[in-house]
């Protein structure tokens, strides 16, 4: 009796790390390898002031990336969070600005037995 309940422990135990695994690896992939035209997307790129240069369009990013997450991150879980934080690239303060060159987005996920996933990426303009 008692191996039969260490081996539905196991069991149990085994499913329940494959879960964890299939879903904190996923999410790392749609975080990874996000495209790079969600953010190339964004990028203002006319009517451009030389001196400033180009910048994010906050308003098309946020779209961008919320539609890309929505569309990927149901197959793993439900329960996600996006947070943007536009800063300046030199120093890394905020960027109250509507031209902002750097945005960092973190992603937060809660997935299996109460685990949370938590990445940032970081994206900066800058010119040659």
């Amino acid at each position: 009796m008692v191996a039969i309940f260490i081996a539905f422990l196991v069991a149990v135990l085994s499913f329940n790390f494959f879960v964890i695994s299939y879903q904190s690896n996923g999410i790392n992939r749609l975080v990874m390898y996000a495209p790079l035209s969600l953010f190339e997307t964004a990028i203002v790129l006319y009517d451009i002031d030389p001196e400033e240069g180009p910048y994010f369009d906050k308003e098309v990013l946020v779209n961008n990336i919320t539609d890309y997450f929505s569309f990927h991150m149901p197959r793993y879980t439900e329960d996600y969070q996006l947070s943007y934080y536009y800063y300046k690239p030199g120093d890394h303060s905020l960027d109250m600005s509507d031209h902002a060159k750097a945005v960092e987005v973190f992603v937060s996920a809660n997935i299996a037995m109460n685990y949370e996933y938590k990445k940032t990426m970081y994206y900066e303009i800058w010119s040659n």
